[in-house]
């Protein structure tokens, strides 16, 4: 600012007061005076100007000089200033992602900047041809733009539109309009300032989106129906198994990998006699007679290893009766191979244990009366005179004695009709006992 100020005071004393001391001498005195030489001439204009009257004058153009240096200064700063605001303005609209127009009151626009981003005419074409934006916009969607877009002439007011446009290459896009109405000072609607960007994409993508939820809405009905299907399947399946697990004879039990008691059908509560709450929690063994720990301590190592069997054991009641059971196990392991638990079935052997025992005398007592049987039934030697049997001591034995005594067999003596016939057929009593027979036949 400093050099405008001196320059405008260099040429206010060095050029226009000079020029304005010549004009006005010109005018007021000769430019040669008779008698005096040219030099004579210069020395008194520049006396003159160094007089007192023209140091006034001097010092006051120097002044004026420098307010207009000042002014000029001022003007140019403001003007530069000016085109660098233009300039950043007009780079800012060209980085905006949209197109940015001014629409009249009479809904003529003037496109500022990116209209070839929107609709792809450019600046000059849309001038030239005179293509105003209102004549790109879709004709199904023209009467529900400028029936919204009404409302903005009431009153300051800033809307946004999404409609679609016709495009230079014909193609048709989807654009987001943000417009704001603005008002002269005396109340009357003068237009709007907008930006348009392009949404096509955005719109597509909402398409398939739309597509997609529609589908998957689709299929969660499907599922939805299908779960629902499933659970009253499954709830029909639990209401019949778990009637089943109730109604059955053999006792149900749910254990851990310690083998604490989860879950127990009622069957199992009946044959040991004890209560729900006096079983759950509880370990399986300690209702197990003594006798038969170590078989349970084996099977649950075994469980342990992978491995599973059937076993028998003798359970303790609640009054101190016992009874024999054959537990089946269904062991549970997760994925690593860990043993979880599991079920098991409780049969009730008892009864079946009673009969085995009484099927085992019963047995050894036959194997005793074969043993005996076999001994008759070998090589016997007996006299063919007398009958007498010689037994394995080398002592010959009458034959009753013989069988009594390596059997259960006993006699009973009688006489048979031959030996009879033989010792009394002629004695009188016999043959009348004889004829007495006949009759009675």
């Amino acid at each position: 600012m400093g050099k405008w100020i001196l320059l405008g005071a260099f040429v206010g004393f060095f050029i226009f007061h000079p020029f304005i001391m010549i004009i006005n001498h010109i005018m007021n005195e000769p430019i040669v005076i008779h008698g005096h030489s040219l030099l004579d001439i210069i020395f008194l204009e520049v006396k003159m100007m160094f007089s007192t009257k023209m140091m006034v004058w001097s010092l006051s153009f120097t002044f004026l000089g420098a307010i207009v240096g000042l002014f000029c200064g001022k003007t140019k700063q403001t003007v530069a200033a000016l085109k660098n605001s233009e300039k950043k303005y007009r780079d800012i609209f060209n980085n905006i992602p949209g197109m940015v127009y001014r629409g009249k009151s009479d809904w003529t626009t003037e496109i500022i900047v990116n209209s070839e981003m929107i609709c792809g005419y450019l600046l000059n074409e849309i001038d030239n041809q005179k293509i105003n934006w209102t004549n790109l916009i879709h004709p199904d969607d023209k009467q529900q733009i400028f029936t919204e877009a009404a409302k903005i002439m009431e009153k300051e007011l800033s809307i946004t539109q999404e409609y679609r446009i016709l495009a230079k290459d014909g193609s048709t896009q989807w654009v987001s309009d943000h417009k704001t109405s603005f008002f002269k000072p005396d109340g009357y609607f003068a237009g709007v300032d907008g930006i348009v960007y392009n949404i096509t994409e955005r719109k597509h993508l909402e398409e398939k989106l739309k597509s997609y939820s529609e589908h998957l809405e689709d299929l969660v009905k499907e599922r939805t129906a299908e779960i629902e299907n499933t659970y009253q399947a499954l709830e029909k399946s639990e209401k019949r198994y778990r009637k089943l697990i109730s109604t059955m004879q053999e006792g149900l039990v749910e254990v851990d990998s310690d083998w604490h008691m989860l879950f127990i059908n009622d069957r199992f509560t009946t044959m040991l006699g004890y209560s729900h709450d006096q079983l759950i929690g509880k370990l399986f063994q300690d209702f197990i007679d003594e006798k038969y720990l170590g078989e349970v301590e084996k099977q649950i190592s075994l469980r342990h290893q992978g491995k599973s069997s059937s076993y028998e054991v003798e359970m303790v009641r609640s009054d101190g009766s016992k009874i024999f059971v054959l537990c089946s196990p269904n062991p549970s392991y997760d994925p690593n191979g860990k043993y979880l638990g599991g079920f098991g079935v409780i049969s009730d052997i008892t009864e079946l244990k009673l009969r085995e025992k009484d099927r085992e005398e019963l047995v050894e007592k036959l194997q005793k009366a074969l043993e005996n049987i076999k001994t008759l039934r070998g090589l016997i030697p007996i006299c063919s005179s007398c009958k007498k049997i010689r037994d394995d001591q080398g002592y010959w034995n009458i034959l009753e004695s013989y069988i009594q005594k390596n059997s259960d067999a006993q006699f009973s003596h009688s006489i048979c009709p031959g030996c009879s016939e033989k010792l009394y057929g002629n004695e009188d009593w016999y043959i009348e006992m004889l004829k007495e027979e006949k009759q009675k036949k």
